[in-house]
């Protein structure tokens, strides 16, 4: 099993999302500062969404955030695709009287980040 926690290119990208102002501002320049833009690693174009979504609501103009409205855009759809598909099959469930739980990014972009794009997510079904 690979290391689960944040590189130091993901921690800055994780404060450009979470932290408010200038500070989340300060943390996109840190990072693209030390990043080759050319080689971002899989980990860190996960979080664009995220970064997108807080920078866009920050009112930052900055030519990168196009690339970051791509992913979001492309997350956005393929979320939508896959809840759609898992609403289909839970409907089916609860018709057969069984009982089901989502976890992890289904649940939480329904309940808490309210936004289809911002957490790139893939459905399991484990039965």
């Amino acid at each position: 099993m690979g290391n689960l926690r944040p590189n130091p290119a993901q921690m800055l990208l994780l404060r450009a999302s979470l932290m408010q102002g200038e500070q989340a501002v300060e943390s996109l320049e840190k990072w693209k500062s030390s990043t080759d833009l050319k080689a971002v690693d899989g980990g860190s174009q996960r979080l664009f969404p995220l970064v997108y979504s807080k920078l866009v609501s920050l009112g930052v103009r900055d030519p990168l955030l196009s690339t970051f409205k791509e992913v979001w855009v492309e997350t956005w759809y393929e979320n939508r695709r896959m809840l759609q598909q898992l609403t289909d099959v839970l409907r089916l469930f609860h018709g057969a009287g069984i009982k089901t739980l989502i976890l992890k990014g289904a649940a939480l972009t329904v309940l808490y980040y309210e936004d289809f794009g911002v957490r790139p997510m893939c459905v399991t079904l484990t039965f």
